[in-house]
Formats: structure tokens, sequence, C-alpha cells
């Protein structure tokens, strides 16, 4: 478990990050307080790194909603920002696709985390409904050493760094990849559960 960083700490550490530019410290800072997007988020050190890297690499303000902010944390962790070649682009891809396909599986199952070896039967599952064939056990390790979304917990399993980071990947596979099963939000439309997806 990891305390939320109070507003002091928040400020502390972008002072400390941008030692050399005071200006874009404090605007980051206002961008921050004008959003009020630290209020809707999880303000664990992982965050305030991810917030700070992204204003820092795209000289933009931060996105007022958790969408937005999240596509962005997604893109920056798994390498989308800086791909060398074609093939990094279809493996940046494959690793968004496998994480939707993951978290909605464990968010339907109200699961935070299921172990190693119920992960690659339902990767298997995957491979097999859409025709590909890849290393899962190469892809896995890929995901949980790489890309900060994925990590093996202290019972052995596996599981998101953040629950949010699941609710984000749910809501976007349902969205985007599977129309069929909208109807789980209007469902679960008053499931604290559900609230975030």
């Amino acid at each position: 478990e990891i305390n939320p960083l109070n507003k002091k700490q928040v400020e502390l550490f972008l002072t400390n990050y941008f030692s050399d530019n005071t200006i874009k410290s404090q605007r980051l800072l206002k961008s921050l307080k004008d959003t009020a997007i630290l209020d809707k988020l999880p303000k664990t050190p992982l965050t305030i790194a991810l917030i700070t890297i992204l204003f820092e690499e795209k000289e933009i303000e931060i996105p007022a909603t958790i969408t937005d902010l999240y596509e962005q944390f997604v893109g920056l962790l798994l390498g989308k920002y800086n791909p060398e070649n074609t093939i990094e682009i279809i493996e940046i891809g494959i690793k968004h696709r496998l994480l939707c396909y993951i978290a909605k599986s464990l968010h339907t199952d109200k699961k935070q985390s299921t172990s190693i070896i119920d992960l690659k039967v339902l990767l298997t599952e995957y491979s097999k409904q859409r025709g590909q064939n890849f290393d899962i056990e190469l892809i896995l390790e890929d995901l949980i050493a790489n890309s900060g979304l994925l990590f093996v917990n202290e019972k052995n399993e596996i599981q998101f760094k953040h629950l949010s980071f699941q609710e984000y990947f749910t809501a976007y596979e349902i969205f985007h990849h599977r129309q069929s099963d909208i109807n789980l939000f209007s469902k679960n439309f008053n499931n604290l559960w559900w609230q975030n997806v």
C-alpha cells in the first residue's frame, strides 16, 4: 500500500524534478490546480512522475479528463511515442489489446489479480480467438518487466499496478472492442465496483 502524496509533497517533487527550470515547474503546478486532475487520480509517485514526464516531453497542458490522461500514460508506458520501427508499433498495439482483454476479464470476474497459470490460459484463448500466434510467455514477461502496468503481487499473482489502470482498460475494451458488452455499463450503473469504468 502506498499512502497518497499530499499537495506539499507534489509541489516538492515538481520543484526538485524541474530544479533547473522553475517556470516549467510553476506552469505544471498551475495546470494541475486548474484542471483539478489530481483530485480524480491516485496520488502515487507513479502518477505524479507520469504527469511530469508527459508535461516535460510534450510541453502540453495536462488533459482535463481522466480518460485522456490515462490514454497518454499508457502510450508513454508502452513506448508509443518512441517506436523505432513498424514492428514496435505492431507490438505496442498487441500489448495494448492484451491489457484491455486482461482487464475486462478480471473486472467482470470482480477480481484484481489472477494466477500466472490462469492468465496464460486466458491469453491462449485470446490468441486462438483472434487467430494470432505470439509467444505468450515472452509478451507476458515483457508486460510485467517493462510496461509498469502489471506486476506480480505478494500472493504471486498478476495484477495491475493500480485498480484505475484495470478500470481504464476495461472501459476501453468494452467501448472500442466489445460493443456487444456495452450493456455492462447500464447494467452495473449503480454498482460501486463498476463506477469508474
